[in-house]
């Protein structure tokens, strides 16, 4: 196995990088609304929604992101902490360029994206090109 050195592995968990590894995953499983992960298909194969998609393209767990799921996989992952360090900056990211104000809206970025991820009429391409919108 190849050993990342800390740039390499920091480079692998830039905002642009993850979202584009989400867009893959996106279309890979499909997307979803109202659940990290959809119930179709074999165990945590299901559609995902777009924290979940970019969860995954940091190689956390599935429902990595779920409410009390944190303190467990980094209990059994120790590197997981850095995983989660990126997605949360990649929220951050992503939320900001879509237009929620970190000063004035008091939602984290994570439930603020996934309110905007499960808006009604929300459709697949607009996902997509929210996280095509990191690379700007």
């Amino acid at each position: 196995m190849e050993w990342l050195s800390p740039q390499s592995a920091a480079s692998e968990l830039e905002p642009s990088r993850l979202c584009r590894e989400a867009i893959g995953i996106l279309r890979r499983l499909g997307w979803t609304q109202m659940h990290y992960v959809s119930g179709d298909g074999p165990p945590h194969q299901g559609k995902v929604c777009l924290v979940e998609a970019i969860s995954r393209a940091t190689g956390l767990p599935p429902k990595a992101m779920m409410p009390g799921a944190r303190a467990r996989v980094q209990h059994a992952d120790p590197a997981a902490a850095a995983k989660y360090r990126a997605v949360d900056n990649t929220l951050e990211v992503l939320a900001e360029k879509l237009g929620r104000d970190g000063q004035q809206d008091n939602l984290s970025a994570q439930k603020w994206l996934m309110n905007w991820n499960d808006a009604g009429g929300r459709i697949r391409e607009e996902v997509l090109a929210a996280l095509l919108s990191c690379e700007e």
